[in-house]
């Protein structure tokens, strides 16, 4: 393993901590604010923050992983890598589509459609397994 490929696959893992564990830790916060109304505002503000580590760690994985994977297999990528892309493509949509909610509920001073949001973050966990399945099928 070269030095690259070690730096690249330890950054891979962190941000696939961070993103996983944001989205762990934002459906602990959504059960917790609709438990508690008074903390609601907190629980909106903490789940904004780690909604954008949770970005941040999803631009680390786009930038790492196809550079792990073409310092791997150069061209000769295998099928089970594709449908991880796929998987990927999916999880990206379901970020995006949270941040855009999470923003049109800030430009209108109101908080996020809570059952769109757990939809997305389901469909998004979902995404995530998915594509770690595939990671270790296409890298074993």
């Amino acid at each position: 393993m070269t030095a690259t490929f070690g730096l690249l696959k330890s950054l891979h893992i962190l941000a696939l901590a961070l993103g996983l564990g944001g989205g762990v830790a934002n459906a602990i916060a959504a059960r917790l604010a609709r438990s508690r109304p008074e903390a609601a505002p907190a629980f909106g503000a903490l789940q904004k923050r780690i909604g954008m580590v949770s970005v941040g760690a999803l631009v680390v994985l786009w930038i790492t992983g196809p550079w792990m994977a073409g310092l791997v297999y150069g061209a000769a990528l295998p099928l089970s890598f594709w449908l991880k892309m796929l998987a990927v493509l999916g999880l990206t949509a379901m970020t995006v589509l949270m941040q855009v909610e999470a923003r049109r509920a800030a430009r209108a001073a109101r908080a996020p459609d809570a059952a769109r949001i757990a939809g997305l973050g389901a469909g998004a966990g979902l995404f995530s397994i998915l594509a770690v399945i595939l990671a270790v099928i296409s890298f074993n």
